[in-house]
């Protein structure tokens, strides 16, 4: 009986106290840093095709992107097909139907 309660005394010492977290200092370093920040690049997911690079192209005429866009890059325009097979380096051009570009992601 002594060796449980001598094992219950020790684990009650390595507990902290809860009511110290901070549960906003545990949240994501990278969001809360891209809040102020505002960097193209501090968004992961953006940087593994380039994307992060060319995002200031959003709302420009898509001739406007010729020569700034890889020659992989896949355009989608209002009403296209498109698989749904997600490839990280794989950069999306969405295209208004205005030919302006919309949107830019990875995947």
């Amino acid at each position: 009986m002594r060796i449980p309660m001598l094992a219950l005394v020790l684990l009650a010492g390595c507990a902290g106290d809860v009511a110290d977290v901070d549960p906003e200092a545990e949240a994501d370093p990278l969001s809360a840093e891209s809040e102020t920040t505002k960097e193209p690049s501090e968004d992961l997911t953006l940087v593994l095709c380039g994307a992060d690079m060319v995002l200031d192209l959003v709302g420009s005429p898509l001739a406007e992107a010729e020569g700034r866009l890889p020659d992989d890059a896949r355009m989608i325009t209002p009403g296209a097909l498109v698989t749904q097979d997600y490839l990280p380096k794989r950069m999306n051009v969405f295209v208004d139907e205005k030919n302006r570009i919309s949107q830019i992601t990875c995947g």
